[in-house]
């Protein structure tokens, strides 16, 4: 592809592509267990309580299975909540659109360090199509990822790598890493991953040189995540996070699960009945891809004769490598691990995927290398050339995934369900309300979205405080053939789950 045609082609066909790929999600309901209670807490009907909401733990303490602080997320579901109300249509927008600009900001960082080359384009394809984005996109409770993964994405873009660094990209930097860590609580490895980009990227100085300069452009960016964090131990009375959070043990973990997220990335949807030769499949690509751009942007490999001013491409691959050691280190710390938590990791794999497709292309037109190191990089680019087409395959573009439909439908019908029986109820009565959709979620051999969640009883709490906000009630999830007793001065409703292949509700004790 010549890069005039990269350049005007390219994000059309990324952005058109995740357009057309998730365009499905605009007419669904609010799903995720979370959602409702998002909108709950971060609802605001005057500037006094949009300034409290952001000043108070996520949902308000409504989440059953920890403390965390995201004031970036809460304030998106305030403005959302303020211009549309409960219109589920406005919410999966604002994640479309959120989706659409992690499109165009992966393009413009891979244009910005691989050039206006093939992989640019591939890069922003990737992140565009990947079947992981179906975990994401359509649960608006999911957008955190989204978010600070784009301004993660958007502060590496910006970071000055030459010798001149103006005051405004360097301001914009820190408050980019300030909004990541603020989005999310594993937006934290924002700092580390652009400290990185600042030490190794550059081409020019040894390694003090290198050091000197990444500590005084560093800087400001340590300064605004540090008075983030202490806002954040402010407002939860600790480091807060999953009862099972761990520093040191839990970042060994998520090293250790380095084989599930490269199966999360390569082999998203399985290429066999055998989960076996699936993982050993996926392995061998991921070897391929490694031992290619080695060989192929390596000392004295293929490209390496090119100066340009941008990174040189073994440094871009390395610091993907680390970009990638940072977020698996940071998911251990969660103590938690769940289907979309691999999302943020598609844009050092999208990067990694568009560096092979160059190197395979640069060996193919015979740049100065040895013949064991052009066939290294012409295999690489074919295999992310293969991952590329599994992606597009199993892409919403190609492959229907029903199980959102399916959610949305069952959800809608029990939310009538339980407004028309609880309208009717006198507090201090117990009503039952059948048919709660819990969720559902595809097992690793079998094509489909892992984790499908719809409702549980605190997010159909949540929607009573919103759309019923003056029935004092509460919800409970009965699992047995006992109906729960009445509470004096509530309305008492329990909420029978359909059997779903779900992870477990959150326990009532809990909250």
């Amino acid at each position: 592809m010549k890069p005039s045609l990269a350049t005007a082609l390219g994000l059309p066909l990324a952005v058109g592509a995740a357009l057309l790929a998730h365009r499905f999600v605009l007419d669904l309901e609010l799903m995720g267990w979370d959602s409702y209670p998002l909108i709950a807490a971060s609802a605001a009907s005057s500037l006094a309580e949009l300034l409290t909401s952001l000043t108070q733990e996520l949902m308000g303490g409504r989440y059953p299975e920890g403390s965390f602080y995201r004031p970036v997320t809460s304030l998106l579901f305030s403005l959302d909540h303020a211009l549309s109300g409960l219109d589920p249509a406005a919410y999966q927008r604002t994640n479309l659109a959120l989706h659409v600009a992690g499109v165009v900001a992966v393009f413009a960082l891979a244009r910005h360090w691989l050039g206006a080359r093939a992989g640019c384009v591939v890069a922003a394809l990737v992140f565009a199509i990947h079947p992981l984005q179906l975990e994401t996109v359509p649960v608006a409770a999911r957008r955190a990822d989204m978010l600070f993964t784009l301004f993660l994405v958007l502060a590496l873009r910006v970071q000055p790598l030459g010798e001149v660094a103006s005051w405004w990209r360097l301001c914009l930097g820190a408050l980019l890493v300030l909004l990541s860590a603020a989005s999310k609580d594993t937006g934290a490895v924002a700092l580390p991953v652009v400290a990185a980009a600042l030490w190794l990227l550059p081409a020019s100085g040894d390694a003090a040189a290198r050091s000197r300069r990444c500590a005084r452009r560093a800087a400001l960016p340590a300064l605004a995540f540090g008075l983030f964090f202490a806002l954040r131990t402010s407002v939860l009375g600790g480091i807060g996070g999953h009862p099972g959070s761990s520093v040191f043990s839990g970042a060994l973990q998520g090293v250790l699960s380095a084989p599930d997220f490269a199966r999360s990335l390569l082999m998203p949807q399985p290429w066999s009945v055998h989960p076996p030769l699936d993982a050993l499949l996926c392995a061998l690509l991921a070897a391929v891809l490694g031992v290619g751009l080695a060989a192929g942007w390596g000392r004295g490999g293929v490209g390496s004769e090119l100066e340009e001013p941008r990174p040189a491409p073994a440094r871009v691959a390395g610091f993907a490598a680390f970009w990638i050691l940072c977020l698996l280190a940071i998911t251990g710390v969660s103590g938690e691990r769940a289907a979309w938590y691999a999302v943020p990791f598609l844009p050092p794999y999208a990067l990694i995927l568009g560096l092979a497709v160059d190197a395979g292309a640069a060996a193919l037109r015979g740049h100065r290398a040895g013949g064991r190191a052009r066939a290294a990089a012409a295999v690489a680019g074919v295999a992310a050339l293969v991952l590329l087409t599994s992606h597009l395959r199993f892409s919403p573009l190609f492959h229907s995934y029903p199980e959102w439909q399916e959610l949305s439908r069952q959800e809608r019908g029990f939310l009538d369900r339980f407004t028309t029986s609880v309208s009717a109820a006198r507090p201090g009565t117990s009503v039952t309300v059948p048919g709660l959709p819990l969720g559902t979620g595809a097992p690793l051999e079998r094509v489909g979205v892992r984790s499908a969640l719809c409702l549980s009883d605190y997010s159909v709490e949540a929607y009573a405080e919103l759309a019923l906000p003056d029935l004092p009630l509460r919800v409970l999830l009965r699992t047995t053939a006992q109906a729960s007793p009445p509470t004096p001065g509530l309305v008492t409703v329990d909420a029978i789950p359909l059997a779903s292949p779900v992870l477990r509700p959150a326990p009532q004790g809990a909250r």
